[in-house]
């Protein structure tokens, strides 16, 4: 299914995806099975990368590098954790951290951020969603601990899209 969705992907944005399995060695003679599916494009100048791990590690990590012509204000998002929140009540388990109002308000009413929120609220999906000024990226970072892992690919890479369209004037 992951591999469907890489590779519809990889079509449509006309990048590149790889899969490999690998037999990593976790030591006293115990072998784990690991599969890394991996996808790369370019938007509007800027390389998107997906990066699944299953097997051993279970993460995932969707990186966008962005070029000199976005100039992104730094956030933060994070995850409140299902225990949490039943002692808090939020209506998202999503959390974001700016000193910009105006880019907090268009992340909470970004229809792809919206679509996170929800599958966040409904599964274990617990992303952190870090701008890296020094290195102009944003690194979305999550643990594959939920069904249907594919489901969060598509509207994480349009919320980057979102972000590098906002950010260029353009939307």
């Amino acid at each position: 299914m992951i591999q469907e969705v890489f590779e519809q992907i990889a079509e449509k944005e006309n990048g590149k995806c790889s899969f490999r399995n690998q037999t990593i060695h976790l030591g006293s003679g115990v072998r784990g099975e690991e599969v890394t599916s991996s996808l790369a494009f370019k938007y509007k100048g800027n390389l998107i990368t997906v990066l699944y791990k299953l097997g051993v590690s279970n993460v995932a990590t969707v990186t966008c590098y962005l070029n000199d012509e976005v100039k992104i204000k730094s956030f933060k998002i994070t995850s409140i954790t299902h225990l949490l929140n039943l002692i808090l009540r939020k209506k998202h388990r999503l959390v974001v951290k700016s000193k910009d109002s105006n880019l907090k308000d268009f992340i909470h009413e970004n229809k792809s951020f919206s679509e996170l929120a929800l599958i966040s609220n409904r599964v274990n999906f617990s992303p952190t969603i870090i701008y890296n000024k020094k290195e102009a990226t944003i690194v979305t970072e999550y643990f594959l601990e939920f069904p249907n892992k594919q489901q969060v690919v598509k509207p994480t890479i349009a919320f980057y899209k979102d972000l590098i369209d906002v950010f260029l004037g353009k939307n």
